[in-house]
């Protein structure tokens, strides 16, 4: 059982059933081992689209530039399309239902009066895509935008292994 993926309310469950099946020394081992459950999960590494947003952000501070806070709807919007992409086998800014960045945004409820999208495959890693994305002018260019304030990051698979990156940026 991964006990990093246990909450505390199926925690508190787990605990009392071990209680009256295991008895009193299976119980305190599977409270010794719970004590830990938080300790792990602060140590697991970021996700690599959390650590795209910290790479994102720290080429920002370099520039001075505020950092970019992560919206869930822009999150959406970014991981549906990498989804698509991935699906489609295929790298664009446009859906295969046709949409474009915009429509995408829109349609998580989030009302933008500005976005930039950046999409890449293929890249194995949050740095690799960051780095892609930062040799390439307009890439660049949406990245530092001051005008974004906010930042959603998507990653996919394609059946085949290849990883589909999104990234939206957007204002409200």
């Amino acid at each position: 059982m991964d006990l990093t993926l246990v909450g505390p309310s199926r925690w508190h469950r787990l605990t009392r059933r071990a209680t009256s099946t295991l008895g009193a020394v299976g119980a305190s081992a599977l409270i010794a081992i719970g004590s830990f459950v938080p300790a792990l999960q602060q140590c697991a590494p970021p996700s690599p689209q959390q650590q795209v947003v910290d790479i994102a952000n720290q080429r920002r501070a370099d520039r001075g530039l505020p950092a970019l806070r992560v919206h869930s709807a822009l999150s959406l919007a970014a991981q549906n399309h990498s989804v698509d992409q991935a699906r489609m086998n295929r790298m664009s800014h446009t859906g295969s239902d046709g949409s474009d960045p915009g429509t995408r945004i829109a349609r998580t409820g989030y009302r933008a009066w500005g976005w930039g999208e950046n999409v890449g495959a293929g890249q194995p890693s949050a740095s690799h895509v960051m780095s892609a994305w930062m040799n390439s002018p307009g890439h660049r260019d949406n990245i530092l935008n001051g005008s974004f304030k906010e930042i959603g990051v998507g990653l996919a698979y394609s059946a085949g292994g290849t990883p589909y990156w999104t990234m939206v940026l957007a204002s409200q």
